[in-house]
């Protein structure tokens, strides 16, 4: 994974989470408060997002196939169509642990909204 130099913000709750970087630094960062970024605003690569997203999509592979990226409230959905062989074309990163908790009629709506990864 290409991560950049440097503090990046980053919840408590996504530590043990895997983090795809397409952009790194404030595109404002004027604010005279905050000293967290000030190296300036960068957007990735394109090829350093699709070895990240090759990268992530051989570690998900490894999880059991009903074991998909689901979740009740996803936060952020990064949306790249065209961007790796084979047309992957969503990568969730948010899980909530109320997915256990879904009735089989929400887990089959979230199912019909994504495609494989």
């Amino acid at each position: 994974m290409h991560y950049a130099d440097g503090a990046f913000w980053r919840p408590l709750f996504e530590t043990n989470m895997e983090l795809l970087l397409v952009a790194s630094g404030c595109s404002h960062n004027r604010c005279r408060f905050c000293n967290m970024y000030r190296n300036g605003f960068r957007v990735s690569p394109r090829e350093e997002v699709e070895a990240d997203l090759q990268e992530l999509r051989e570690f998900v592979a490894t999880y059991p196939k009903q074991a998909y990226l689901l979740g009740y409230h996803v936060s952020n959905v990064v949306r790249l169509q065209g961007t790796l062989p084979n047309q992957a074309q969503q990568m969730l990163t948010y899980l909530d642990k109320a997915i256990a908790d879904l009735a089989e009629d929400q887990m089959e709506s979230f199912r019909s909204s994504l495609t494989s990864i």
